[in-house]
């Protein structure tokens, strides 16, 4: 039986579109998850995701299933737009299942959220 580990860092950062340079875990500004979802998926609990300023387009359904933060990386919520591009989505857009995780300091731009 082969058993693969993953390291996933405290901090995992996500940019606004496209980075060459993206590679998991995520753990640099450099190395960046280019999609929140990506990120948020390759999160384990406990994990601190940052977004990085910007607007950030998504265009699948994001389920935030572990106890992570997830926040902008001013502290000023207009500084970092998170945006959906799902057309008609069945359900909401965004859904929130943990119950120790947190999202702020970003706004949510044509999102339908589910908390709980």
């Amino acid at each position: 039986m082969v058993v693969f580990l993953y390291f996933v860092g405290k901090t995992m950062y996500v940019t606004n579109g496209v980075n060459a340079a993206e590679a998991f875990p995520y753990d640099t500004r450099e190395t960046a998850a280019s999609k929140l979802k990506t990120a948020v998926d390759a999160a384990l609990d406990g994990v601190d995701i940052v977004v990085l300023k910007g607007t950030h387009f998504y265009d699948k359904k994001i389920e935030i299933k572990q106890g992570v933060v997830i926040h902008g990386e001013t502290g000023v919520p207009e500084d970092v737009v998170v945006a959906s591009q799902i057309n008609n989505p069945e359900g909401p857009s965004v859904s929130i299942n943990h119950p120790q995780a947190k999202v702020y300091d970003l706004v949510w731009d044509y999102a339908n959220i589910k908390s709980g």
